[in-house]
């Protein structure tokens, strides 16, 4: 059990004053990560939903299933983060830390939003927060760990969130590039050991055909060789196309 597990008084009455310490450090940084990646997955389900309204997705119920699959994903994804943040702060509560504590706030349904309720994120009402629809509109989770609200400092945070998510989606699509290379090395050694095998009992199919023994012989040579000249077919086949979700997807990034 961690320090956070008990209660301010039983934390002194066991000692466990320079744990605690410690915990709550840990459980800072946790809450930190948290919100970032939180504001991350928001802007995500910003642009699915920016999608959706563009029709960008495409046309009929086959798009409209798959987009609204991959809008339940990015909803999920910012749930997630949500309760991790909440888990976190809960623990810096029984920590000792104020509830009035301006850094680490309370997160409500309404916080899990960007600059307007229907979209999620925009770059230019969100970044005025200092006046105005910007200020009453924008959630605290978007301005913690900054002490100025200057429109530049706002401005160079929002940039540096969009190269973090630029720099994930490239790794993401490093990865799949990866993947294939690797299937497609399997495939061809695959299709070798196949063909060495068809080939091996081929070559196994033996004389005495009139006898019954070399008949049945032959006959199940034949057969393993015709199983493995299908295997070969079938790894020659063109792979089929394949509906991914938004986070599976592979993204497009410039070099």
């Amino acid at each position: 059990l961690l320090p956070s597990s008990y209660t301010p008084e039983e934390q002194t009455k066991y000692k466990l004053e320079a744990l605690a310490a410690t915990e709550q450090r840990f459980r800072e940084a946790q809450a930190h990560e948290a919100l970032g990646d939180l504001r991350i997955a928001i802007k995500r389900r910003a642009f699915g939903l920016k999608l959706k309204k563009g029709n960008k997705s495409g046309r009929g119920q086959k798009a409209n299933t798959r987009m609204q699959t991959q809008l339940r994903a990015l909803q999920a994804d910012v749930v997630k983060h949500a309760e991790k943040y909440r888990s976190a702060r809960k623990a810096l509560r029984s920590l000792g830390m104020p509830k009035e504590d301006k850094t680490f706030r309370p997160l409500e349904p309404e916080d899990l939003w960007g600059s307007h309720m229907d979209d999620g994120w925009e770059n230019e009402s969100m970044l005025d927060v200092t006046t105005g629809e910007g200020k009453r509109h924008v959630s605290w989770i978007w301005l913690t760990e900054r002490v100025s609200t200057a429109a530049s400092t706002d401005a160079s945070w929002a940039k540096e969130a969009d190269r973090v998510l630029w720099f994930r989606a490239r790794a993401r699509r490093d990865r799949w590039l990866e993947e294939v290379e690797i299937l497609e090395a399997e495939i061809a050694r695959s299709e070798k050991y196949f063909q060495f095998y068809a080939e091996a009992w081929r070559r196994q199919v033996g004389a005495n055909p009139d006898t019954q023994l070399g008949r049945g012989r032959n006959a199940y040579c034949h057969k393993m060789e015709r199983v493995y000249k299908y295997l070969v077919e079938q790894l020659r086949m063109p792979l089929p196309e394949t509906k991914a979700t938004s986070d599976e997807q592979p993204p497009e990034t410039d070099e």
